[in-house]
């Protein structure tokens, strides 16, 4: 089965480089939903702090409670809407929700008034995206409510970029909910728009805080976008090669009726497939290295990718294929799958699946854990 290498070295410097980038006073909240982006979520989320990030959002209260349960002490962002239950875990474990509704809040006030502790709230405000946001016909209301319970507090206000190309309309429309809602609340919001891309294109709108996802795992969003972070890629997909083998001209690899070769060729197969994460549509269009060298992907099925080694000398069975990553002077960029599949970079990442996953920083192995 195919093995993960994190770096955690290279997410600490890539965090920093960020962290170098902003003003002093805009806060670098590491966004670390999804595992960590497929990273390892509690590895990560130490290293991103300790590296200089501010605080850490994640998608679910689960992911919250595990970071908690890891000792971490940051505040915690969670996007995911507040339920009952919910609120009572955000007293608990002190998480930060993000809310969209009165009756959320009046959840958070009960949990609130029985822990004798003040729940401070983010507000996430639609500008274009519509997925989760609320409208500003919504979000006053709410803002009036926060200002008239004291077991509340208004802590910030976001909104999620639909695109950069759109980034500045949406924004217009955020200063104007901004504005309106201010009118309405006595506390001083933090205010947060920027996601990786949306930093990288228009850094004047860091503002008070930044959502930092894919940047800080050495990851360029995809689009015409500034690369002006020195920024390396912390994950290496590694596999083996089980079987080495002759495929003669004419005949097909895999299922079906698949493509014939066109000559007599050297193939191997390797232990990772689709249940690994690896894309069926890579079969000709990408490819993998051995020994410093491209093997072009002939075929990927479940368990076993089957790769053309005709221009590798001296190979054997058990011997390294790099996935995603580098070896030697190559690199399979994990934009290479992404394009390869017509997808972005963060599908890719949250669909690899590997035993075991070896963190390290350098040359120094951290820990290694089965997953």
């Amino acid at each position: 089965m195919a093995d993960l290498l994190v770096d955690l070295g290279q997410i600490a410097h890539n965090v920093r480089q960020i962290r170098h980038s902003l003003a002093v006073l805009t806060h670098l909240c590491a966004v670390v939903k999804s595992n960590a982006y497929g990273h390892g979520l509690i590895p990560v989320a130490q290293t991103a702090l300790r590296a200089g990030a501010d605080s850490l959002a994640v998608k679910t209260y689960g992911e919250g409670v595990a970071l908690r349960d890891s000792g971490i002490r940051a505040p915690i962002l969670v996007f995911n809407p507040c339920t009952r239950e919910c609120a009572e875990i955000v007293t608990k474990y002190r998480l930060t929700p993000t809310v969209g509704s009165r009756s959320e809040l009046e959840h958070l006030f009960r949990a609130s008034r029985r822990a004798n502790d003040p729940i401070s709230v983010h507000i996430n405000v639609e500008t274009g995206l519509n997925r989760l946001g609320i409208s500003l016909d919504e979000a006053v209301p709410l803002c009036k409510y926060v200002k008239r319970n004291t077991h509340l507090r208004l802590g910030g206000i976001y909104t999620q970029m639909k695109s950069v190309d759109r980034a500045k309309e949406q924004w217009i429309r955020f200063r104007k909910l901004y504005r309106a809602i201010g009118n309405e609340c006595s506390d001083t919001p933090s205010l947060h728009v920027a996601d990786s891309a949306t930093l990288l294109a228009h850094p004047g709108l860091a503002l008070d805080m930044v959502r930092i996802g894919l940047l800080a795992y050495g990851i360029y969003p995809a689009g015409p976008l500034p690369h002006s972070l020195d920024i390396r890629p912390a994950l290496t997909l590694r596999a083996r090669i089980l079987r080495v083998f002759v495929v003669k001209r004419g005949e097909s690899v895999g299922y079906g009726d698949g493509a014939a070769v066109r000559r007599g060729t050297l193939a191997a197969t390797v232990n990772a497939g689709y249940f690994n994460g690896v894309p069926r549509r890579l079969a000709g269009k990408s490819a993998v290295l051995v020994k410093g060298r491209r093997a072009p992907v002939l075929f990927v099925a479940m368990n076993d990718t089957v790769i053309d080694v005709s221009e590798v000398k001296g190979l054997k069975e058990g011997g390294e294929v790099v996935l995603i990553g580098r070896q030697e002077r190559e690199e399979i960029a994990l934009s290479n799958w992404a394009h390869a599949c017509d997808t972005i970079e963060a599908e890719v990442l949250c669909r690899i699946r590997a035993a075991p996953v070896t963190f390290f920083r350098g040359d120094d192995i951290q820990t290694r854990t089965a997953v």
